[in-house]
């Protein structure tokens, strides 16, 4: 699965990367998510920054450089308000004709979408974390009070909805992807 900086943000901040690996298991980023996650993290000692690095130098997620990097430099002309990560992160998608990627900005995920592109956020890992039993449900509330409290975005309505769902998959009424 290939991920935007956000995304790799939010999980080392709750020190969950390893449910990245186990749903989708194998993460590949770009030079510009890598900047972004990592070196940009690095400057200003953030130590979710350190385990993302840590982590690639281990080989646990894949780093890649764009084989057409203007794909990237013309979605942040189409764009603007597009990050280097999240147009780096589409283009090395459609690149690698990958059809799903993990972007948590609405914008991002907008224009995913509009490339035909399927985008996944952090609560929708959690869900399939949840769905496979990476996680329990005590372990899942925890992880959006963490979420939360690391100035992760979100509405009362997307958790409201995320809850709703969680509820219906222990119904077994749906497949969450």
């Amino acid at each position: 699965m290939i991920a935007d900086s956000s995304t790799l943000i939010i999980f080392s901040r709750t020190n969950r990367l390893d449910l990245l690996l186990k749903v989708f298991e194998k993460i590949e980023i770009t030079e510009g998510v890598y900047r972004e996650a990592c070196l940009d993290g690095l400057r200003v000692n953030a130590p979710d920054a350190l385990r993302i690095k840590d982590w690639v130098d281990q080989s646990m997620i894949s780093k890649h450089t764009l084989k057409k990097p203007e794909v990237a430099r013309h979605l942040r002309t189409m764009y603007p308000a597009l990050g280097i990560g999240e147009s780096e992160t589409i283009a090395f998608a459609q690149e690698k004709n990958e059809h799903t990627l993990l972007l948590d900005d609405r914008l991002a995920r907008q224009v995913a979408q509009l490339h035909s592109l399927k985008p996944f956020g952090s609560l929708r890992v959690l869900a399939l974390a949840f769905k496979k039993d990476f996680l329990n449900e005590k372990e899942l509330k925890n992880l959006i009070r963490l979420l939360l409290a690391n100035k992760f975005r979100l509405s009362a309505e997307v958790i409201m909805e995320f809850w709703e769902l969680i509820e219906r998959m222990k119904k077994g009424e749906t497949n969450s992807e």
